[in-house]
């Protein structure tokens, strides 16, 4: 029962019990008894009105609890006419008109900022209070490989790549560069904010891949070209010469004319090889602009896998092609997607080892793809974070530019691609046309 209530059974009881007591008591005076009760009756009904009075502040204020309660911040209350509630109800509508202002703004900004990051190339991953995901932009959600729905409400370190483990590993405060499916580099940052006076984890991810290339490309020309212009120089006078020495073999006494040959062959061939080297090199600084025209990639990877049987011979490794005929012919450069596609297939012969198995697939989802997938051992973490560097090899003999070669290859044809080579293999290529 409210208060309002008990207030008039209070005064409806005082007065009935004051009204009979006044009935013996008055008998014998009429008068006097009629008097009496009409004293109560309009004690009564003053008593009823000051109530009802009393009682329209608190109302007002439970009014607008309720509207508060409810979240009804656009709906205003209605004066009374007692200047002293109205006072109150101005004050009330006024805050209403405030928090309503604030709310719609708070929604508008809530709104711009989620567009701004669901168009936006970064991406942000938010924890709740519990560390499990509670929001991750489509970037994000792209390189963390798995819908930002199926990320919510559960660990970070659950999604299928790397990258999530090493954002779980990242300490507060630390920004760091890590690799990201062979070929890509993503620049990842944790910090937190503050909710409710709670503070929340989120994390940054920007993909630095192609400023990264860009960057290293613009350096590794310059160097290229400085070695290119010396060593080519010297090696042609010096080659040069070396014939010119050839021609006077004969003159040498026979005694010491077989150790004269034998040195200035060997240093003719090697100032050849050192031009050879020095021509690789160049030929990842002059690739040249892709001359895109209609070309078949199932038939492009069956001329790789024929080109290098006899390697995957000698390697005793089996080569196989699983093309999808469903894939139709795509705008590329054949003659440079041809070369790049023989040095993938390449390195997966040479790391499956006697008796693995290197399968070249194509599939038609989207705008087609190709995969290399060979049984070797798998990538080391330590080589990993290494890939596509240039110069950087694990082979004795070789120059760290193939797999340079094939990234600016893919980059200026505007492909996709990763490699991933988990523990055990097996090692896979994969170029999303």
């Amino acid at each position: 029962m409210s208060w309002k209530a008990r207030a008039l059974v209070y005064l409806a009881f005082l007065h009935v019990a004051l009204a009979g007591l006044a009935v013996p008591l008055l008998r014998a005076r009429p008068a006097y008894l009629l008097a009496a009760e009409a004293a109560f009756l309009l004690s009564l009904a003053a008593g009823t009105v000051l109530v009802r009075r009393l009682a329209v502040p608190m109302e007002t204020l439970r009014d607008g609890a309720d509207l508060l309660r409810a979240g009804e911040l656009g709906t205003r209350l209605r004066k009374s006419g007692a200047p002293e509630v109205d006072a109150l109800v101005e004050l009330f509508n006024a805050m209403l008109s405030r928090l309503h202002e604030e709310r719609v703004r708070q929604e508008e900004q809530q709104a711009f900022l989620a567009r701004v990051l669901e168009a936006s190339p970064l991406g942000v991953v938010t924890l709740g209070l519990d560390g499990r995901v509670d929001s991750a932009s489509r970037a994000a959600a792209a390189l963390l490989g798995t819908p930002a729905e199926g990320l919510r409400g559960k660990p970070l370190a659950s999604a299928p790549v790397p990258l999530a483990q090493a954002l779980a590993e990242l300490p507060p405060g630390v920004t760091r560069v890590v690799a990201h499916a062979g070929a890509r580099r993503v620049r990842i940052q944790r910090s937190h904010f503050l909710d409710r006076g709670f503070p929340r984890t989120f994390f940054l991810l920007v993909e630095l891949t192609e400023e990264l290339r860009l960057s290293e490309k613009a350096a590794y020309e310059k160097l290229i070209r400085m070695m290119s212009h010396e060593v080519n120089n010297s090696g042609a006078a010096v080659g040069s010469l070396l014939t010119s020495l050839l021609t006077l073999a004969p003159r040498v006494p026979e005694a010491d004319r077989e150790d004269f040959t034998v040195a200035l062959s060997v240093s003719k061939e090697r100032t050849e090889r050192l031009n050879a080297f020095m021509k690789s090199l160049a030929e990842v600084v002059k690739v040249p602009e892709p001359r895109l025209a209609p070309a078949d990639p199932n038939g492009l990877a069956r001329s790789v896998v024929l080109l290098l049987g006899p390697l995957a011979e000698r390697h005793g490794v089996a080569v196989a092609l699983d093309a999808d005929g469903a894939l139709r012919p795509l705008p590329l450069d054949a003659a440079l997607f041809e070369q790049a596609l023989f040095n993938i297939v390449k390195n997966g012969i040479e790391a499956a080892g006697r008796g693995g198995r290197v399968t070249v697939r194509t599939a038609a989802e989207g705008r087609g793809a190709i995969e290399v997938l060979d049984t070797g051992p798998g990538i080391p973490p330590e080589v990993e974070t290494q890939l596509f560097t240039p110069f950087f090899t694990t082979k004795p003999e070789g120059q760290g530019v193939g797999l340079t070669f094939v990234r600016e290859v893919l980059a200026s044809h505007g492909f996709r691609f990763f490699l991933v080579g988990p523990a055990g293999g097996p090692t896979r290529f994969r170029i999303d046309f």
